[in-house]
């Protein structure tokens, strides 16, 4: 009675917890762990909804993005046409100080079809979880706020090459999973590409970094990656897709 009030929304979720906690019927713990699944599962749909209608009224008002030859090279790189030909990739790095808008651009790439993990304040080396990149629906892994040494420790995964990468490995492998990116975009937004140099492998490191990284920096004299309406193209590079505030 209970559960067919609440899947009718007749009851709210916490009546519901409270009549199943207190009616001490034997079937009352699955109901319950069934019951919060569902409440979980429905509030992570609500704000994945939320998200996405505000992210549509962020884009309304965004300025158009400037563009390089560099970057539209690199962007045609990653046409399907070539998966089979292709052994690994270059990725492709926006490097900028804050305001600069290069997350928001590295977004902006493969619209719809990229994955943002977060690659703040985790240790040495090691990346965010990838458990939610499904290649049915990610062309491209922007990895925000990342570090050098967070890349420079997963090479392999970044040149997207043809084997699977196993990641969260460990003695006993408790949490390890497995990513198949070939040709995935690997896409890195970051303030520095500085390494430490008082290591014994950072000459290597540096010179892996040169050839593995499309370096792509705002233009000279542009502030962040938009062309202003009032700039004319003379002053800046033609404006391609959408971004910036």
């Amino acid at each position: 009675m209970v559960w067919m009030k609440w899947r009718q929304n007749k009851i709210p979720f916490e009546s519901a917890e409270y009549d199943l906690i207190h009616c001490r019927d034997w079937h009352a713990g699955s109901m319950l762990d069934k019951l919060r699944l569902l409440d979980r599962l429905e509030r992570e749909y609500k704000e994945r909804q939320e998200m996405e209608h505000y992210m549509q009224l962020l884009d309304k008002n965004m300025l158009p993005f400037v563009t390089t030859k560099e970057l539209d090279d690199w962007i045609r790189d990653h046409d399907k046409i070539v998966f089979g030909r292709t052994h690994r990739w270059k990725v492709a790095c926006f490097v900028g100080t804050t305001n600069t808008a290069k997350s928001k651009k590295a977004a902006s790439l493969f619209p719809g079809r990229t994955l943002k993990v977060s690659c703040n304040g985790l240790p040495l080396g090691i990346l965010p979880s990838l458990k939610e990149f499904k290649r049915s629906d990610h062309d491209a892994i922007l990895f925000d706020e990342i570090r050098m040494d967070q890349v420079l420790g997963n090479r392999e995964l970044f040149q997207a090459g043809i084997w699977p990468t196993k990641l969260a490995q460990s003695a006993c492998s408790q949490h390890e999973y497995k990513v198949w990116c070939y040709g995935t975009a690997m896409i890195l937004a970051t303030n520095s590409i500085e390494i430490n140099m008082d290591t014994p492998t950072a000459e290597s490191d540096a010179k892996w970094l040169e050839n593995n990284l499309e370096l792509l920096r705002p233009p000279a004299g542009h502030k962040v990656w938009y062309v202003k309406p009032e700039t004319s193209v003379e002053e800046g590079l033609p404006a391609t897709s959408t971004g910036g505030t």
